[in-house]
């Protein structure tokens, strides 16, 4: 089972501002890419680590 955390957290672990991370994850959102079990809650957003490691990756592969 994945674990899940707040975009801040997400953000603060990785060190990169929260904005960046909400931008990327709407822009990844929108164009269909694979967010890693990443998912809206809400007004929120649930990151897995998953997603976060996979962070640069997400970009070139599409």
């Amino acid at each position: 089972m994945q674990e899940f955390m707040s975009a801040k957290k997400a953000a603060e672990q990785y060190g990169i501002k929260k904005i960046t991370l909400l931008r990327r994850l709407l822009h990844d959102e929108k164009h269909g890419r694979n967010l890693h079990g990443s998912m809206r809650v809400g007004n929120q957003w649930a990151v897995t680590a998953d997603y976060m490691e996979n962070w640069r990756d997400n970009r070139r592969k599409q």
